[in-house]
């Protein structure tokens, strides 16, 4: 049976990711939002010599006269690691889709969809991960045909007011084996479908003030052996409201 663990070096990166994709969905509805898009959500694993993830974020922004709009854009994160994640190794190409990752400089390899690339990946119900291999690092190709976990709507208040908690909730999320709740840097996980998370004062007494995120991130994954070696293959669902913290 599967299970959480809760150490792992490579998060850093996935944070970065989805970072870097929240701030495009902004850009491409409003240039001049200055929304806090420092952080984003990440699960946590373990010891493993590779992490290949595919993420759906949808980021929920209301916009004047029309409403509320939903933005969506796939990107994904592979990493090759030889010590458990403390550091990354060059691993070739690496492509989901037939769509090459861009090699980073500490050989992390992602997929951050470009702002004429208005949906980024679209995921199918099995799609394959190809590893041409690089040194040490042989090359595979793994198919992935398993479901995207499903998250609904994000239902809390956009205000966040730190002094009196608060609780985030979406209306749903389902086919997960564990979910993220995050309120501005402020992060839990449980495992499982769960749909609301409360946060006390305390543990909200730190977070920034002002423009941020609230995020919901649930997360299913298979770990693999594969020439000897285990790999995690994740498939993640990431929904971000705007709010204003005080």
């Amino acid at each position: 049976m599967m299970k959480l663990i809760t150490h792992s070096l490579w998060m850093p990166v996935l944070i970065l990711v989805l970072s870097l994709v929240a701030c495009q969905e902004d850009d491409a509805l409003d240039p001049n939002d200055s929304s806090d898009n420092s952080t984003a959500l990440q699960p946590v694993l373990g010891e493993g010599d590779g992490a290949f993830w595919a993420i759906n974020t949808i980021t929920t922004t209301e916009q004047p006269v029309v409403g509320p709009i939903d933005i969506e854009l796939g990107t994904a994160l592979g990493l090759v690691t030889p010590d458990n994640f403390e550091r990354f190794v060059d691993a070739g190409t690496v492509s989901v889709l037939d769509r090459a990752l861009t090699r980073n400089d500490n050989n992390s390899y992602t997929y951050i969809p470009e702002v004429t690339d208005p949906t980024g990946l679209i995921f199918p119900s099995s799609f394959q991960w190809s590893v041409s291999g690089a040194g040490d690092v042989a090359s595979f190709e793994h198919t992935v045909d398993f479901a995207f976990p499903e998250v609904e709507a994000i239902t809390s208040a956009v205000k966040v007011e730190k002094a009196s908690g608060y609780t985030l909730t979406c209306a749903g999320v389902s086919g997960a084996e564990g979910v993220i709740f995050q309120v501005g840097n402020v992060l839990k996980e449980v495992t499982g479908n769960s749909d609301s998370v409360a946060f006390t004062a305390d543990e909200l007494a730190g977070v920034p003030s002002g423009a941020s995120l609230v995020q919901v991130a649930a997360f299913t994954y298979r770990e693999e052996t594969i020439g000897g070696k285990t790999y995690y293959f994740g498939n993640q669902t990431v929904r971000s409201v705007s709010v204003e913290i005080e």
